[in-house]
Formats: structure tokens, C-alpha cells, sequence
């Protein structure tokens, strides 16, 4: 899914003025796209802040599509529970050497509502491992533009003379350009493997910080190790669930509490039900976080005395 781009706007020099023209077209902005005019240190932020528009929308869809099926298993709920109908399901079954359809199986209207209302109460969980892949995703995807642009720690070590020797000769030929950039994509990819071990949180602080990046300076109330608490939050629910897991953990509870819990009211000990609030919760942190490194991207790029706009505060 591409996203269109109405809602981002690229600023250089001039970024006041561009800011002000879109504006004046009726446009939100969501999204600000450092233009790097010829700063190879800027390279790396107009790369990513490129991206946050794409990463938006990729968030969006994977809430939208679990929100839609959400609703989809209400209304279904409803239309059996409230109405003489029988539920048929079928599969597929060899019989006599010939595969085709058969009955699997059937339920009158309320036995069928009953079904839709217990399956219903998986889906949230099943939206939130979703989303916290798309976080997960989203960082990585962040950490391999970054490096890409800062290689040098990937590069380190007697094992990959041959890689840094590619490094060094990539702009003299197309060839070699070629030739960096398959050896870079096996090199990442091994590193990324390696850290996916890592806890997802301890990976975004370390990008953020590997990437210079601060708070922006409207923020009053959270800092990197909020931002970084809220993941671990969601990445301990969606442990407990793909592990299934029917009961808050020690750490889920605690994590569950204070200004970073976003919608989390788990409790330690107590049945573990992820509902749409919860979904809902995921989706918008993930939005505000998007938020946050655009602003602090943007910040470094030109200094805090930039302002951000009104739509992205």
C-alpha cells in the first residue's frame, strides 16, 4: 500500500515559506522531509524522514485491516444472535480418491452468534502481535538507512577487510556500487538477525542515541526512556500471547502503570484480555513515536529554534 505524499511536505533552506504555502492550501502536515541540498550529513535524515510517510501508512493499514475485522465479527455476532440463520462450514476432504467439499460443521443461529463471540475475543491479541511486527519493522528499517549512511560499526573487525575495501571504491564505478551494495545488504541482514535477539526497545535506544537524536523541545512530559518503556510494555504482551499465556505477568502489571502505559490496565496475575482499546492504544503510540523522530530529526537538522507545524505538536 503506497501512501499518497499530499500530507508531507519537503523543507530546505526555505522550510518557513514552504510550510506557510501548504498551509495555506487547506493541508495538514504530518510529515516534514529534511532535504539534505548537497550536506552529505543530512543525507541520512532527508533518507528517513522520506520514509515516515510510507511507515505511517504501513501502521494504519495493519490497525485498519484488524478494526475492520473486528467490526466484521460484530456485526456477524449480531446477525446470527438476532435472526433464524444457521452457520455452515466447510473444508476440503478425499473421498473415493476425489477431493471436495464437505460439511465440517454447523450451527443454528445462537450457537453460531456464541462462535463468532468467542473467536472474537482473539482477534485484538492477533492485532497486537501484528502491530508490534510493524514497529519492529519500522526500527530496523530506520537502524539499516542510518547505517547504511554511518557503515564504519558494521565494518569493524579483521573479518570484513574484504567489505571495507568495497567500501572505500563504491563511487568508482557502477560496478563497484553494485558490488558494495550486495555485500552490504548479506552484511545487514546477518546483524539484523543477530540483533533481533535484542529486546526491540534496547534496539531504538540505541539507534536513537547511536543517531544523535533528542527529545524535541516542545516535550515537557516523556524522553527516550518513556518512548523505550512503552515498547517493552507491547513487546511483553505480545511475548505473553504468542507463548499463550493466559494470565498478566510480574513485569506486564508493572509496566502497565504510569504515564507510559498508553491504554494497558493489565494487571499482574489476572486474565489477560487484549480489547480493541488496547489496538487502539498500539496504533496511536506507534503514531506519536513516528511524530517524535521527525521532530527530532528535523531539530538536528536545523537547530531547536526550528518550530515544527501546528499539526505535527
Amino acid at each position: 500500500m503506497r501512501p499518497s505524499i499530499r500530507n508531507s511536505v519537503s523543507l530546505d533552506s526555505h522550510a518557513r515559506f514552504q510550510i506557510e504555502d501548504v498551509a495555506k492550501a487547506g493541508l495538514p502536515v504530518t510529515n516534514v522531509i529534511v532535504v539534505a541540498d548537497g550536506d552529505a550529513e543530512k543525507a541520512w535524515m532527508e533518507a528517513v524522514t522520506s520514509k515516515i510517510g510510507d511507515w505511517r501508512a504501513f501502521v494504519r493499514s495493519v490497525y485498519i485491516r484488524w478494526a475492520i475485522t473486528i467490526n466484521a465479527m460484530h456485526v456477524a455476532e449480531a446477525r446470527y444472535r438476532n435472526q433464524p440463520l444457521a452457520l455452515t462450514v466447510n473444508t476440503l476432504r478425499m473421498e473415493n480418491g476425489t477431493l471436495g467439499n464437505k460439511l465440517l460443521k454447523a450451527w443454528p443461529g445462537p450457537e453460531a452468534a456464541d462462535a463468532y463471540a468467542q473467536g472474537l475475543s482473539l482477534i485484538p491479541a492477533y492485532a497486537i502481535v501484528d502491530l508490534y511486527g510493524a514497529l519492529e519493522e519500522i526500527v530496523f528499517d530506520f537502524y539499516e538507512v542510518y547505517l547504511r549512511h554511518h557503515p564504519k560499526p558494521l565494518l569493524e573487525g579483521a573479518e570484513f577487510r574484504e567489505l571495507r575495501r568495497l567500501h572505500a571504491r563504491r563511487n568508482s564505478s557502477a560496478d563497484a556500487e553494485a558490488e558494495w551494495r550486495s555485500a552490504w545488504d548479506v552484511r545487514f541482514e546477518k546483524w539484523r538477525r543477530k540483533r533481533s535477539y535484542d529486546s526491540l526497545y534496547a534496539v531504538f535506544r540505541a539507534l536513537f542515541v547511536e543517531a544523535g537524536l533528542k527529545r524535541p523541545q516542545h516535550f515537557k512530559d516523556t524522553d527516550l526512556a518513556d518512548w523505550c518503556r512503552t515498547i517493552e510494555m507491547v513487546g511483553e504482551l505480545r511475548h505473553l500471547i504468542t507463548h499463550g499465556e493466559a494470565v498478566a505477568s510480574k513485569k506486564l502489571g508493572e509496566l502497565s502503570t504510569g504515564k507510559t502505559r498508553a491504554t494497558f490496565d493489565f494487571k499482574e496475575g489476572e486474565e489477560i484480555r487484549v480489547l480493541l482499546h488496547h489496538v487502539q492504544g498500539v496504533e496511536l503510540f506507534a503514531d506519536q513515536l513516528l511524530t517524535t523522530i521527525n521532530i527530532s530529526i528535523c531539530e538536528k537538522a536545523w537547530g531547536e529554534a526550528w518550530t515544527p507545524p501546528a499539526d505535527l505538536i
